[in-house]
């Protein structure tokens, strides 16, 4: 356990109730909803899983837009695990031991 100072950006991987799934220093933390706020341009993100593959070269970002950090460069050919879809068509997969996103225009899930 530890605490996020206020006013800490964190990316939000999904809820679970009245909780908030966050990624935090590389690692998955959880914080009770009533202690955060979210930006008005937070994608709305809904389960989904299954595979992607990648059709074109791809940043893997550390949230659902092009303002986010790049992780890596997903290659043309890779094949990545979903595990999140977002309301904007960004694609939350597992990525390098964590969580990153991908543009849904640049790959073929199923």
């Amino acid at each position: 356990m530890t605490s996020v100072p206020a006013g800490t950006a964190l990316t939000r991987t999904g809820t679970t109730g009245e909780w908030t799934e966050a990624s935090y220093s590389g690692q998955t933390a959880y914080v009770y909803n009533v202690y955060i706020s979210t930006d008005s341009t937070d994608a709305e993100l809904s389960s989904q899983s299954g595979t992607l593959t990648i059709v074109s070269e791809a940043n893997v970002r550390s949230g659902p837009g092009t303002s986010y950090e790049v992780l890596g460069v997903a290659a043309v050919g890779d094949t990545l695990t979903i595990t999140g879809y977002t309301s904007t068509n960004w694609y939350q997969v597992e990525y390098d031991g964590g969580i990153g996103y991908i543009a849904g225009n640049l790959v073929s899930a199923g």
